[in-house]
């Protein structure tokens, strides 16, 4: 009976999953079916219908989606899709009528509500119009809105996309975008978008309306080519952005115009705070707008927003690389009888031919068919273009990869042009990913049954356990104010067991603000790695206290702008930590970050712009944990107590015992950064302190006490640090042989020292002292941080993790892993074993991708971010020269001339300068060189390089001239001792054998050069008193001497240059980084034409498996021709940028001709003609847009400046119009004071002065002439300005063209203001009265809030004097003296404070008139 009864249930329970299998395969189907045309094997589902994209609705989408018709869904309903994750291509079709009612909940714990087609996207969306759309909330609080999507939930890219219709929002606390309603932590490119017809309103009391997004958090926005012609209401208003945070990027070629109604309104965005953590920063070039007055954001300085910012009225003159003029409309799709304004290009339909532009590095061909017609598209660069029609095509694509066959599939062209990716088709054979093991839930949602306690001060919640714990994590940080504000007190010390910890207190909404007693208790296992924006064991602390508490662990953020503290991530407001112990390895990464400290990751008072005394007070407390930070980011601080700081803390008693390595970074032993004084009984301090932990900072970066800020010698007391940092502060004392006897009767005593107990050193009484183990930070110490896969790997090759010639620790486990915070581009395979090459990089530049790893022993744990480098093959340069060369073939410029001269000597070039171009050059330089006033650069510049064209630098005759000169004569007959940065170049133009230095003019040079180079064997340089390796000087010194290593020694040199060679070669295999770079392209490429000279391989010459030819692949920038820098902007961008390309072709060149010439020593500055001839000008030479005149006549101020400030020439009567430019007129002005320039194009060289010659590189190799137009730093050359009636020119000698100019002092970059929260001026004086008293008057006033004291100031008829004589009857009074019958007087006040001995001012009153 019992088996027959189990029989029957087995069968039953057979039934029912066999219809469980079948329920599911018909949801399956059913799901599928709105895919009826399934996908083609580039893996793209289309949507070919109405009922196609209806289907969609309530769907989560992942894949590529293509639009192949238009949609209409007036009158139809369709609900919103819940996600698109991947593509979405519109090929230029229409999505019309869709309509939405989005419903939400009030208060602050409403949940987010998302409005829009999309509820989320993450990916790229293109040419994709959508027409007449309509999304509205009429109540509710928490609700963004956005006409495609409510929020972008990872990185996107819109490109070629159009929006018209409606978005309203009837209630406060929400936020609208033309676009998107919100974005979060991710990088946002918008490429040629319209928002045009657009009708966006909102509440009027509190809601954030932006043209394209509605709010922004910590994002990277790249704007390019877009309009938005919106019609905006609401409280705040904004062109482009309703409110950001913590964003930056650039907007370029952007047009903001509309009604708006809003008495706030902005054209970028508004901001929410002046707090320098908002960190909003952007380039603008091109922007115009009309109808948001001047204002380009809220609550932001000058620094914040650089770049171009016009009216709309010059808008409509445009006619732009994104934008075309369209007189009379015809055939614009959105512009008829809308608007007179220039239309984006792309939707104006001007052709039948639609542009399909694909991009794949996978494939060598790619063909095309419709019919029986075939089509072969054109590969250029990474791409394959052609013009077709619109239509389906069915495509084979041939791999580069022989061993492949081919990929086939279908590709669809629309109305517009089409950019795409093809995918090689999956091999059968390769190993699948294994998918991400979903993250552990360790959340307690429920009361555990222990629980006890009320949460206040006689009855706080008892915690026993780890349940207990992340249950009122749990609570707080679902905003239970009953939880947040509560006393807590730990019963027995908890192990958190190493599981995912959520940070206690998850962000500034919901904070822990009450009181946390560890019970002199411990935490350990604690793990917090998946936090957001705030890691440690709480997040936010915000007037909270908590005391008494140990904790052990790790705290791990690889996460951009976050804060990372073993007890918390930031404290807010007043905030206290006693008797507490770090015990914890926290670890992050340098990008962004906020602070990184071994308590407390960063502080700020949470007070705008109030003088009040808030701080962060630390007493009793130390850290025995580790602090790492690794990459570059000097404004990152890191601390052994507390990280970032903003404002005031506050230490007492406490030290740091553990070991703060942040090699890129501000390291302070105690604090990252000090802060400054807040409030009149608020000043930061270290007293009764120690530190006994080693710091390593980056250079000149690094203290024993603190990093940044400000401690007065009164709040350093006693105070003590081993010597571990180079940097010491000031008052701070270091601990020495001498005093250390005295140590612990100095720190007071609540201090002690035992042989037994912290290695001897200080501790505190009432807290036994234990340090982690410094093992793991040593051993992370033998890993790179940036790990290669080197040019030539094979698919499966494992990448080494350890630095070259270090042995590892085999107790200590190393895992590497990569989360889906990380980077990922799909060539390399992470997993517990290691990093390998899934696929080979066949393009030109590197990739990078990023990772992390664990370094565990005995529970203790350190995590690390790394990035993985795969280079590409470095054979494949050859595209890439002649892309750069074919650009260069009518550039004049000198050093082009040249690099395009050895170009011309390739085996397989492609291109050379043309015959005009080069006569150009030739014409410009014999000119100029035969100028008395030209420089020993200029000389030996011009010695290489017209000796490089086959010219005879010893006759050498210029235009209009009867006689020739020999410039290698005029260059020896120059200074003995040449310019430090110079001498090596003079050296190389002797070496061509027209100069003939004698033996003491070599000897002198050699010596120079061996003075500057260091213990090293690197130059240095010194700027602004500090002194710094100059890698670049090094190289061409090296290229200079090499030639007196070898043969005779005739000029009694050659043991010192050798010397100097050899140790040069060392300090370069030294400094070289990690990616075997030294950091930029320039540096990089002058070394490799050094070593070239000297006979070192490029290829050979590498660290960390990474080579210096690889590195240069770095540098190469998104366009694939040329090379990119990350220095100036404006017109010092223009240059540097222009010099990064030129300096990285001439080391390819040089690299290329090395290989041919066997890779045998070959010096690319020496290289000769077949033969020689005499140098004759036959024209003045005609410098680029010397053309560009100034059609009006107007009158302008100029002002010459040297390094020193100095005035060399002023005068306000300048006059530019008709056909003298601005060049010219400076060069006629300037010649009746006998003072000479020179231009090169419309760039100025030089201004000789009284015997004085400042020209470019005469103080540096940055150094040079600028300018500043109308008092601002000038961003484009100064031949094509367009001035206008009384502008003034500032031409300013600096010794560094990349940094700003300062207005005070021309010659030194512009230091870091102080930030203004200390420099908050006191209120506006109110109620002014004045009243007779018999022949004088009594002033009074109401008491302004702070004021240190009153500006009285009295007017008769003329202008306004001090009011000082008289008595003062109070603070608030004052009677002045007797006044004149019959005259009119009248009187204002205003009030000031004092910051550092300097009065701070606030608004005057208003101004009262009296007749006596």
């Amino acid at each position: 009976m019992y088996c027959k009864r189990n029989e029957v249930i087995k069968r039953l329970i057979y039934t029912l999953f066999i219809l469980s299998v079948i329920l599911t395969l018909s949801a399956v189907k059913d799901h599928d079916s709105i895919f009826v045309h399934g996908t083609d094997n580039n893996g793209i589902h289309y949507i070919k219908s109405v009922e196609d994209f209806q289907n969609l609705g309530g769907h989560a989408l992942k894949g590529n989606y293509e639009l192949t018709c238009d949609v209409d869904l007036t009158g139809k309903s369709m609900k919103q899709i819940k996600s698109l994750e991947g593509s979405f291509e519109g090929n230029g079709f229409e999505i019309k009528g869709y309509r939405q009612e989005v419903q939400g909940e009030s208060g602050i714990n409403a949940e987010i509500v998302y409005g829009g087609l999309f509820k989320s996207v993450k990916g790229k969306i293109s040419n994709l119009v959508l027409e007449n759309v309509k999304i509205t909330a009429e109540k509710g609080s928490n609700i963004y809105l956005g006409g495609l999507a409510g929020h972008a939930s990872g990185d996107i890219k819109l490109q070629r996309c159009s929006i018209s219709g409606e978005i309203s929002q009837g209630s406060a606390g929400t936020y609208a975008g033309g676009f998107l309603g919100k974005t979060g932590r991710n990088k946002i490119e918008v490429n040629s978008c319209n928002v045009y017809g657009m009708n966006i309103n909102g509440d009027k009391s509190k809601c954030y309306i932006g043209g394209l997004i509605g709010y922004v958090n910590q994002s990277d926005i790249t704007l390019d080519g877009t309009c938005m012609r919106a019609d905006l209401t609401g409280k705040y208003v904004s062109g482009i952005v309703g409110y950001m945070y913590k964003a930056r990027g650039e907007i370029r070629d952007t047009l903001v115009s509309g009604k708006v109604s809003s008495g706030d309104r902005y054209v970028v965005s508004r901001n929410g705070t002046t707090s320098p953590s908002y960190n909003v920063n952007f380039d603008i070039e091109e922007c115009y707008h009309d109808n948001f007055g001047n204002k380009i954001s809220s609550y932001t300085t000058a620094s914040d927003f650089s770049g171009s910012n016009k009216g709309v009225g010059e808008f409509k003159a445009l006619n732009s690389e994104s934008f075309k003029d369209l007189p009379n409309k015809e055939n614009s799709r959105f512009g008829v009888g809308k608007t007179s304004y220039p239309q984006p290009k792309w939707m104006i339909q001007e052709k039948t031919l639609k542009i399909l532009r694909i991009s794949s590095e996978d494939f060598k061909s790619i063909t095309l068919k419709k019919g029986e017609k075939k089509t072969e598209l054109v590969k250029k660069g990474e791409y394959f273009i052609g013009a077709l029609e619109s239509g389906e095509y069915e495509y084979k694509a041939v791999y580069t990869d022989e061993t492949k066959a081919f990929a086939e599939g279908k590709i669809f062209i629309g109305k517009t042009d089409k950019d795409m990716e093809l995918y090689p088709v999956a091999d059968p054979e390769e190993e699948e990913e294994e998918p991400e093991k979903p993250e552990e839930n360790y959340d307690v949602t429920e009361e555990p049954s222990n629980f006890e306690g009320e949460g206040s001060e006689k009855s706080p919640y008892i915690i026993k356990d780890k349940n207990a714990l992340r249950y009122i994590v749990h609570m707080v940080n679902m905003g239970n104010k009953n939880f947040s504000s509560a006393h807590i007190k730990l019963a027995n010390d908890i192990d958190l067991e190493n599981q995912s910890w959520t940070p206690l207190g998850i962000n500034t909404v919901y904070p822990f603000q009450g009181v946390f007693d560890g019970n002199n208790k411990t935490i350990t296992g604690l793990n917090v790695v998946k936090a957001r924006s705030y890691y440690g064991l709480f997040g936010v602390l915000k007037n909270a206290e908590v005391k008494n508490l140990t904790v052990r662990g790790q705290v791990y953020s690889s996460e951009p702008y976050a804060m990372a503290g073993g007890i918390a991530g930031k404290a807010i407001g007043d905030v206290k930590i006693i008797k507490c112990a770090g015990l914890v390895n926290v670890s992050a990464l340098a990008r962004g970050s906020e602070g990184v400290g071994g308590l407390i990751g960063s502080y700020e008072d949470g007070v705008d712009y109030k003088w009040e005394n808030h701080s962060l007070d630390i007493d009793r407390s130390y850290n025995g944990g580790n602090v790492i930070c690794t990459g570059k980011d000097l404004k990152t601080t890191i601390g052994g107590l507390v990280g970032g700081n903003k404002n005031c803390i506050r230490v007492t008693d406490s030290y740091n015992a553990g070991y703060i390595y942040g090699p890129g970074v501000t390291a302070g032993g105690i604090l990252g950064n000090a802060g400054y004084r807040t409030g009149d009984d608020c000043s930061p301090g270290i007293k009764y302190s120690y530190n006994s932990g080693k710091v390593v900072g980056a250079e000149d970066h690094e203290f024993n006490f603190y990093g940044k800020g400000i401690i007065t010698k009164d709040n350093m007391v006693n105070s003590f640090s081993e010597d571990t940092a180079a940097g010491k502060n000031n008052y701070g004392i270091t601990v020495t042989d001498e005093n250390r006897k005295d140590l612990v009767s100095k720190l007071g005593e609540k201090w002690m020292a035992s042989k037994e107990k912290n290695g001897g050193k200080p501790y505190l009484k009432d807290n036994d002292p234990q340090v982690n183990d410094p093992a793991l930070l040593k051993e992370l110490e033998k890993y790179s941080k940036v790990i290669p896969v080197p040019s030539g790997s094979k698919v499966g090759y494992k990448a080494k993790m350890s630095l070259d010639g270090v042995t590892v620790d085999p107790s200590i486990t190393v895992t590497p892993s990569q989360s889906k915070d990380d980077i990922k581009k799909g060539y390399i395979k992470v997993n517990g074993e290691g990093i390998f090459l899934k696929k080979i990089n066949s393009g030109n530049k590197a990739i990078t991708e990023t990772a992390s790893l664990l370094f565990e022993k005995n529970r203790e744990r350190i995590f690390i971010p790394v990035e993985i480098i795969i280079y590409p093959d470095i054979r494949n340069n050859g595209e890439l020269i002649d892309r750069i060369a074919k650009s260069y073939i009518k550039k004049s410029d000198e050093w082009i001339v040249f690099d395009m001269e050895i170009y011309s000597r390739l085996k397989h070039k492609k291109y050379s300068t043309e015959k005009v171009t080069k006569e150009n050059y030739v014409n410009l330089a014999i000119n100029d060189l035969e100028n008395k006033n030209s420089s020993a650069n200029d000389r030996a510049k011009g010695e290489i390089i017209l000796g490089s064209l086959g010219f005879d630098t010893q006759t050498l005759k210029a235009y209009g001239k009867n006689k020739t000169y020999n410039n290698g004569k005029l260059l020896k007959e120059m200074s003995m001792h040449g310019d430090y940065y110079t001498i090596p170049w003079i050296l190389l133009a002797d070496q061509r054998g027209k100069v003939k230095l004698s033996k003491e003019q070599v000897q002198n040079f050699v010596n120079e050069l061996a003075k500057r180079q260091g213990a090293n064997g690197i130059c240095r340089m010194k700027y602004l008193g500090k002194t710094y390796d100059d890698i670049d000087t090094t190289a061409v010194a090296i290229s200079a001497f090499v030639k007196y290593t070898k043969g005779e020694d005739i000029y009694g040199v050659q043991s010192q240059s050798k010397a100097f060679v050899k140790k040069a070669l060392q300090g370069l295999k030294k400094a070289q980084g990690e990616d075997g770079s030294f950091g930029n392209i320039n540096s990089d490429s002058m070394v490799v034409i050094g070593l070239i000279a000297a006979g070192e391989d490029p290829d050979k010459f590498s660290n960390n498996g990474c080579s210096l030819t690889s590195a240069l692949s770095l540098y190469i920038n998104d366009s694939n021709d040329g090379f990119i820098t990350t220095m100036g902007y404006g017109i010092a961008g223009e240059k540097a940028r222009n010099l990064a390309t030129e300096q990285g072709f001439r080391a390819l060149v040089a690299m290329e001709r090395y290989k041919e010439l066997g890779r045998t020593a070959y010096n690319i500055y020496l290289e000769r003609s077949d033969k020689e001839v005499p140098g004759e000008a036959n024209d003045k030479g005609k410098v680029e847009d010397e053309d560009i005149v100034q059609s009006n006549m107007v009158n302008i101020n100029l002002k010459v400046l040297d390094d020193e400030g100095r005035t060399w020439f002023e005068s306000g009567t300048v006059k530019v119009g008709g056909k003298t430019n601005l060049i010219k007129a400076i060069e006629k002005n300037l010649a009746k004071e006998n003072i000479s320039c020179e231009f090169k194009g419309d760039y100025l060289k030089a201004i000789t002065y009284k015997g004085i010659r400042l020209a470019e590189f005469t103080k540096g190799r940055k150094s040079g002439w600028v300018y500043r137009y109308n008092g601002k730093f000038g961003k484009v050359p100064l031949g094509i300005l367009k001035l206008n009636e009384g502008d003034s020119i500032e031409l300013i000698y600096t010794d560094d063209y990349s940094k700003p100019i300062d207005k005070d002092n021309n010659s030194k970059p512009r230091k870091p203001k102080k930030p203004s929260i200390k420099m908050k001026r006191p209120g506006k004086v109110q109620k002014l009265k004045v009243k007779k008293s018999g022949r004088k008057y009594i002033l009074s006033w109401k008491t302004v809030k702070g004021a240190k004291g009153y500006q009285k100031q009295v007017k008769g008829k003329k202008k306004w004097t001090d009011l000082v004589r008289g008595n003062r009857i109070s603070k608030t009074k004052f009677r002045t003296m007797k006044y004149i019958k019959g005259k009119k007087y009248c009187y204002r006040v205003r009030a000031y404070r004092i910051y550092k001995g300097k009065k701070i001012y606030g608004k005057w009153s208003n101004v009262v008139w009296v007749k006596s």
